[in-house]
């Protein structure tokens, strides 16, 4: 009897029944409970879970073209805005990491700032978005930059000559190609980085508050770095600050591949002063040594494009693949081995370019020469 209606019904459960139970209980209560089961829930949980597939693919496409939309009008700012921030200074003999220290001192104190707003926001007004004070602040300080952009005098722009021509002859070095290979390395671990780090905090157990405390340590870090940027790139020039940024970062995916408890990451984010405080300047500055007159811009956005976009892209795609195949620890020791392999290449690189030159290009330039 009870294999027929087992056939019959195969979604059914069927409890166990022994000698000392009534077999007809059994069967009306699996049957109610069954009954009940499809026709009280089934047709609900199918319209909702249509409605969220619904909601949640137009809130990835709505996303997906602010983001982008964003990312293209925001893109050529940077390496205009670095190009030009090192020419003033120039002529102004001011340090440009410690006037790009700001911009991380600001990013640390008001990540600080608009979590604590969030939090307050959601807990008086919860029936608002949590997220509208970051939105505002960020209206806010748009505007207030605004007011001394507008009274700025900037250099004037230097028309290239031959600019395609001279962006080939670029291309034609080797030690071009490997400055290229080390920002591409630096923006594939970051994108790593930026998009899983707080997952992998997640799932150790660690607080939203150790996620805002990474995030004021390594602004903090990169700080110190940028305001000593300069006397670094005079004391061990920018080859050997290369390697040692993909040596940080290969250092920094290893610690965390073995990290079980999450407030661990917040002192192996101090390594991001290194990954970053000292990279960007010394990127910076290489490229407008290298640069033919009046196409530091242009370099710059070559630089800029490898490192925020097809590094970062990568690096968040790559990361993405492995993370959820082979699981976040797999995927900080594949990045590892990458930058190893990378640090390799550099370091072959420079042993058969840079160390038979008489007059390394870039060993011991300051700022103050650019």
């Amino acid at each position: 009897m009870t294999t027929l209606l087992s056939r019959k019904h195969p979604d059914v459960r069927w409890q166990q029944v022994d000698d000392h139970q009534d077999f007809s209980d059994t069967l009306d209560r699996n049957l109610s409970t069954t009954t009940s089961s499809v026709y009280s829930t089934s047709t609900p949980q199918t319209t909702a879970a249509g409605k969220t597939k619904t909601d949640s693919t137009l809130t990835f496409a709505l996303m997906i073209l602010l983001i982008g939309s964003g990312r293209f009008f925001l893109s050529p700012f940077t390496p205009i805005l670095d190009s030009t921030v090192v020419r003033m200074t120039k002529e102004h003999q001011c340090d440009y990491g410690r006037q790009r220290m700001f911009a991380a001192l600001g990013f640390g104190s008001f990540s600080l700032i608009s979590g604590a707003a969030i939090d307050a926001f959601a807990e008086h007004f919860p029936q608002w978005n949590k997220y509208t004070p970051a939105f505002y602040f960020y209206i806010g300080m748009v505007l207030l930059v605004l007011l001394p952009a507008s009274v700025m005098k900037f250099p004037a722009h230097r028309r290239p000559r031959a600019m395609y021509r001279n962006v080939g002859a670029l291309f034609s070095q080797i030690e071009f190609l490997a400055f290229l290979l080390a920002a591409f390395t630096s923006g594939f671990s970051l994108g790593a980085f930026n998009t899983f780090l707080f997952i992998f905090i997640r799932d150790l157990g660690g607080p939203h508050v150790l996620m805002g405390l990474n995030i004021t340590i390594t602004a903090l870090s990169e700080a110190v770095c940028l305001y000593f940027s300069s006397q670094a790139i005079q004391k061990l020039g920018h080859k050997n600050i290369l390697n040692l940024v993909v040596f940080c970062y290969g250092l920094r995916h290893i610690l965390y591949s073995v990290i079980y408890n999450p407030w661990l990451s917040a002192p192996v984010g101090m390594l991001h002063g290194i990954c970053f405080g000292l990279f960007w300047p010394t990127c910076t500055s290489y490229v407008n040594i290298v640069s033919p007159t009046g196409m530091e811009a242009s370099v710059q956005s070559i630089a800029h494009s490898v490192y925020f976009g097809l590094g970062r892209g990568l690096g968040m795609i790559v990361g993405g693949v492995i993370f959820h195949t082979f699981g976040s620890r797999n995927m900080f020791r594949f990045f590892t081995v990458f930058c190893c392999i990378v640090l390799l290449l550099l370091w072959l690189v420079q042993g058969f370019t840079w160390a038979r030159r008489r007059r390394p290009l870039t060993l011991s330039v300051q700022y103050e020469e650019i």
